[in-house]
């Protein structure tokens, strides 16, 4: 699928590589304030896409930018921390992190 419109460069959006991220992220989910691997893994997809952002010192998370600033402007937030709970009856976080979440 690729979305585009008159201001924003055209986006390809990869149904697999979303899935990849999606699980890749669920079976390693870490703890507020401890989401170190989750914050590297997002930089690097960052870096793969071209995308520009931020870290923060001390912190975990980061703040991305894309476009240049010009209208239109769109804020989104998105919390990266695991919480405890229960998938198609499995736990979500089945590797290093379900310990920490029990």
């Amino acid at each position: 699928m690729t979305t585009t419109n008159e201001t924003l460069t055209p986006v390809t959006l990869d149904e697999l590589q979303m899935m990849t991220d999606f699980n890749y992220l669920h079976d390693r989910g870490e703890i507020a304030f401890q989401e170190v691997n989750t914050t590297n893994y997002l930089a690097s997809r960052l870096d793969e896409m071209g995308i520009s952002y931020e870290r923060f010192d001390g912190f975990t998370g980061l703040l991305a930018t894309i476009g240049d600033g010009r209208k239109p402007l769109i804020g989104l937030r998105t919390d990266i921390d695991a919480l405890k709970q229960v998938y198609q009856a499995k736990p979500a976080s089945s590797t290093p992190v379900a310990t920490i979440l029990t």
